[in-house]
């Protein structure tokens, strides 16, 4: 690659997610403007800007768009938002396709199975579902997060889920940006494998599926006050025995 950078515009608030088409020929984009925005690469000009992506039909006001992927085949791409939908689209048309409802709060993280049979989202209710994007039917709840769920990964052989999102603060009793312990799950029964050491907001599987990093704010006793953070930690997780290989302090 060479020449300057490209400069894409159009979205007017913090743009919240990016996901590449697997042939590298489309990007979309999603924002706390509400825009769904999808990108040809060839020309960098906006082939379809919708907007109001995830309008709330009941309060209007729950507009924006959280969290954005392809699936492995391109042919469809879910985004999720804060009117507690996971909601399933033709990057080609630019056409909704249909509609995952379940999640009682906003939704923050979508990821496809590497097959494309399941989809997986994370919300602030503390769930995670997984979801058949055929038929847009649940196939299963997984609980166990305590706060919100910001992050769902698929191991690449597609059997295992990580999971990572905020804790509760136990001492005001609501999500405090304390990055919640990492978790396992077997995505065939839903059951939870492990609840690792580390902890993270962000999750991701390295390509061999042996290692699963996370990162996320860190916060620790003060005098002062009742919590004070403190910076973030990215840990490197052991696939499948559990604990933490290292941890690194980030800036």
């Amino acid at each position: 690659m060479g020449g300057p950078p490209r400069k894409l515009e159009k979205h007017e608030k913090q743009i919240t997610g990016l996901a590449f088409s697997p042939d590298g020929k489309t990007l979309a984009s999603v924002s706390m403007d509400s825009r769904l925005c999808i990108w040809d690469m060839t020309t960098g000009r906006v082939r379809h800007s919708i907007f109001r992506a995830h309008r709330d039909k009941k309060y209007g006001a729950k507009e924006e768009v959280y969290a954005v992927a392809f699936s492995p085949d391109g042919k469809q791409l879910a985004t999720a938002g804060a009117d507690n939908l996971v909601r399933l689209w033709d990057p080609a048309m630019g056409k909704e396709i249909r509609q995952m409802e379940g999640h009682q709060d906003k939704v923050a993280a979508v990821a496809f199975s590497p097959d494309g049979k399941v989809l997986a989202s994370g919300s602030y209710d503390g769930t995670v579902r997984l979801w058949n994007p055929a038929t847009g039917q649940e196939i299963r709840q997984l609980k166990g997060h305590e706060g919100r769920v910001t992050a769902v990964a698929f191991s690449p052989d597609g059997k295992t889920l990580a999971t990572g999102g905020s804790a509760i603060n136990q001492v005001f009793n609501v999500p405090a940006g304390q990055a919640d312990q990492v978790r396992l799950w077997d995505v065939s029964n839903g059951r939870e494998l492990r609840k690792c050491q580390g902890r993270g907001t962000v999750v991701a599987f390295s390509p061999d599926g042996k290692t699963v990093a996370a990162g996320g704010l860190v916060l620790k006793q003060a005098k002062a006050l009742p919590l004070a953070r403190v910076g973030s930690d990215a840990w490197l997780v052991r696939i499948p025995d559990g604990p933490a290989l290292r941890r690194e302090q980030m800036c």
